[in-house]
């Protein structure tokens, strides 16, 4: 569509009254967003963490206060003093607390002859993303359907949303494999890893920052999913092709 546009607002969030991040995002499901960053974050791992959450809007951009269970919030700070302090970033995760993300590896994956049909799916609810093309779609997936989907201008906001929506509904991540428009980074391949699904698949490819999230999560990623070429990244860096 010539000359289309996609919203983008910025978002606060607050825990217990403190900043604890700044972002953009597309300015739908914000209080799954939220939740979702937290999971991502270490603060929270489920629903019973949120005492409450409000979405206040603002004049050019919208704040959300949480208030989280104490042992939660102190948790999540801890972790994000280290990672600023030692400036250990995502790595944190393989240097300084690899025990962090440690779990016993699930190797129920759906057939990758299913992948097509579940992108049909993806889009088919993505119709912002197919009006514009300028959206990142995610959905978390029991390998036949769609439970939970999001649209948004940052592939990462999407997968935080979608999550996030799960944690809101008391739902358990183990039950899905995340669904992804986007390529595999780091930072995603930690969100599915805290999070705790089966595995990771897109239509793009994995980075290597995220071969090694997913290896020490015991997550398994999918690359190129839809497509004939689709190869399978097991823990320890197993590459098993289509």
């Amino acid at each position: 569509m010539k000359g289309a546009t996609v919203e983008e607002q910025i978002v606060s969030i607050q825990v217990n009254g403190q900043l604890i991040a700044v972002a953009t995002c597309t300015p739908e499901m914000l209080d799954a967003f939220a939740v979702g960053r937290l999971v991502a974050d270490g603060y929270i791992s489920t629903r019973a963490d949120v005492l409450d959450l409000r979405v206040v809007p603002r004049q050019h951009s919208t704040l959300i206060e949480v208030e989280l269970a104490l042992p939660a919030a102190q948790i999540g700070e801890a972790e994000r003093r280290h990672r600023a302090q030692h400036g250990c970033g995502l790595l944190y995760f393989i240097d300084c607390a690899p025990e962090t993300l440690k779990r016993e590896w699930n190797a129920d994956l759906p057939p990758l002859a299913s992948f097509p049909e579940l992108y049909r799916l993806l889009f088919e609810a993505a119709d912002a993303h197919r009006e514009t093309g300028g959206m990142h779609s995610a959905a978390l997936t029991d390998g036949e359907r769609l439970a939970y989907h999001a649209d948004d201008v940052g592939r990462h906001n999407a997968v935080d949303k979608v999550i996030g929506a799960a944690v809101l509904n008391d739902d358990s991540h183990d039950a899905y494999g995340l669904l992804l428009t986007a390529r595999i980074s780091g930072e995603i391949a930690l969100k599915g890893g805290r999070a705790g699904v089966r595995w990771i698949a897109s239509r793009s490819i994995p980075t290597t920052l995220a071969l090694r999230i997913a290896s020490s999560a015991s997550l398994p990623l999918i690359g190129r999913a839809p497509g004939k070429d689709a190869h399978v990244h097991l823990p320890g860096y197993r590459n098993v092709a289509s």
